[in-house]
């Protein structure tokens, strides 16, 4: 199997006929026709030979340079303005590697002003190369294998409109689209559509709660449906913390707290800000239905009186991901501190990045750092082992985990959509590594 950069040209060849012009060091061994793959597309091509070309040095600074007829580029659909890599197995030459972002349907995605975010990913693209594509339900032509959206440029650093064959490998970044169509998308990819279903916090729990090796770190969770299951479950615990199944980053959680028979301390950041009340029997109710508690979107769980440092609780998020040998590793540990009078802690809600070493230092001491550590990372890997077994394709999680005051591990919950903030402001280069290793995972599912 043979690797070369290269940059596509239009020949000048005028002919209607579906032509490849390349080097003679790359002909050679391939017969005169072959299948030529971009993305979905794949058409046979005749080949041609060119004056050969110095080949001393290629990488993606000094590709070479291969020529297609206007009818095999038109075909194609090939951005000419990119840098590829060229893959050349028996006789089969394949052009990549393609691979899309499946995002959501909201119209202000598809512009390169929030397109920036993704800029990130795009840090080792010259180590790639190729055409990412970010586009959604709607763009999608499932007839003619071919999408509409926006690819990335490297040099400009920016993110252009285009229309681009089906991706070999999809990436994808949006749950609201509907299973059926994400399950054609799989089959259509051979399966290297990875992060292949939707997953609510009770989804997640159903699924590994069968297993011993991880029943120790799951806490009691039960589905609301009414008010009466609240009430049960605070007759059970005095702590409870209500969840949507459905959302993270802490949206439309409330902490409620035992006071009294009669009285109970409502913590409510369901509107995004902390709100603090007091509230009797009757107001609890009241509070539960007007809040959409009871919409049968949300569990409860008892309230885990977490290790704290400065008495704010900290818990930690582990980040799992794919390499490019289709292994599951820790690309990274942060422990994230609940803001000041705060019993949440994510950053978007006023909390706090350090490392593992520093939280488990100042909360238990810094003999436990390393034990500490090795369980977080075990639970973590075993977690990912009992996913695999789903037969589903997934190759990212966020995973949020936290000690008590005991050093008891717990499982809080399971992100197949995580964000990175605490990373960038502690390692710049980790942070670059996590969020460019679905790329890269991708990439080589693409055979590149």
């Amino acid at each position: 199997m043979q690797m070369t950069w290269i940059n596509i040209q239009q020949a000048e060849n005028n002919s209607e006929k579906n032509i490849i012009f390349m080097p003679s060091f790359l002909s050679d061994g391939l017969s005169s026709n072959v299948q030529l793959s971009f993305g979905q597309r794949r058409i046979k091509a005749i080949v041609k030979t060119t004056t050969s070309q110095s080949i001393e040095v290629n990488d993606y600074s000094n590709p070479m340079q291969i020529y297609l007829s206007a009818n095999l580029l038109n075909e194609l659909l090939v951005q000419t303005e990119i840098t590829y890599q060229l893959k050349i197995h028996d006789n089969e030459c394949t052009i990549g590697p393609i691979i899309g972002l499946h995002l959501g349907e909201q119209q202000y995605y598809y512009h390169n002003r929030h397109m920036k975010q993704y800029i990130d990913s795009m840090h080792d693209y010259q180590s790639i190369g190729g055409l990412i594509i970010a586009f959604k339900d709607g763009s999608i032509d499932e007839t003619e294998n071919c999408v509409y959206g926006l690819y990335y440029h490297d040099r400009k650093k920016q993110w252009r409109y285009g229309k681009f064959p089906l991706p070999s490998v999809i990436f994808r970044r949006a749950y609201k689209t509907t299973q059926d169509l994400a399950d054609r998308l799989y089959k259509k990819t051979n399966g290297n559509l990875f992060n292949s279903i939707s997953l609510t916090k009770w989804d997640v729990y159903l699924k590994i709660r069968e297993y011993q090796t991880f029943k120790e770190f799951l806490p009691e969770t039960a589905k609301v449906i009414n008010g009466q299951d609240v009430k049960k479950f605070l007759r059970k615990h005095s702590e409870i913390i209500l969840k949507p199944a459905d959302l993270s980053r802490a949206r439309g959680i409330c902490i409620i707290k035992t006071v009294s028979t009669e009285t109970f301390l409502l913590f409510d950041y369901s509107n995004g800000v902390l709100l603090k009340t007091i509230v009797d029997n009757i107001k609890l109710q009241e509070f539960l239905r007007s809040g959409n508690f009871l919409n049968g979107n949300y569990i409860a769980q008892p309230y885990i009186n977490l290790a704290k440092i400065n008495n704010s609780p900290w818990d930690i998020r582990v980040v799992m991901q794919k390499n490019r040998k289709k292994q599951w590793q820790c690309n990274g540990i942060e422990c994230r501190l609940a803001g000041k009078e705060h019993l949440i802690t994510n950053i978007s809600r006023g909390g706090s990045a350090l490392s593992i070493r520093e939280a488990t230092s100042l909360s238990f001491g810094e003999q436990f750092t390393t034990v500490i550590k090795a369980k977080v990372k075990d639970a973590a890997f075993e977690f990912c082992r009992i996913m695999e077994q789903t037969n589903e394709h997934f190759a990212e999680f966020g995973l949020d985990l936290a000690f008590d005051t005991n050093q008891k591990l717990w499982f809080i919950e399971a992100n197949t959509r995580p964000s990175f903030k605490g990373f960038k402001t502690m390692d710049l280069n980790n942070y670059y590594h996590i969020s460019t290793a679905p790329i890269h995972y991708a990439a080589s599912l693409a055979g590149f």
